[in-house]
């Protein structure tokens, strides 16, 4: 039997093994249209907070954290700064997170660019239109 072979059932097997959802205890499964909206308008907010830092003549921004002022124009900084408990807006900050690690920069860019990119295809998806058919017209 050829590599190639042996490599598609491996596959294949792979895909036919049972899909196991892992959730914590009282946590429930949401999907749908509103569930995708939801998660679009969360990532949109961060974004819509942490834009105007963008760039050379960004923004300087204030907070409040603990009864202590802060102001920055940085988004990596105010990222840090927010608890942020949505699932969706959650992934932005870890995106950034992962881009300061790695580059160094670029993490506001990374959240508005990230939150526009989703806040698209939510509209795609919330249109009824097949996940799938989405899918191929990013390829």
């Amino acid at each position: 039997m050829s590599t190639a072979s042996q490599f598609n059932q491996q596959r294949a097997g792979l895909r036919m093994g049972p899909r196991v959802a892992v959730l914590k205890e009282g946590s429930e499964k949401k999907q749908g249209p509103d569930h995708v909206a939801s998660n679009a308008a969360a990532c949109k907010a961060l974004a819509d907070v942490v834009a105007p830092t963008l760039g050379p003549r960004g923004s300087d921004i204030l907070l409040i954290v603990k009864d202590k002022p802060m102001i920055t124009n940085d988004g990596a900084s105010l990222l840090k700064a927010f608890n942020v408990t949505h699932p969706g807006a959650k992934l932005l900050v870890e995106m950034s997170q992962s881009q300061d690690r790695i580059v160094g920069d670029g993490t506001t860019s990374v959240v508005v660019l990230a939150a526009e990119a989703f806040s698209r295809l939510a509209s795609l998806l919330c249109s009824l239109n097949p996940p799938h058919s989405v899918v191929s017209v990013l390829k």
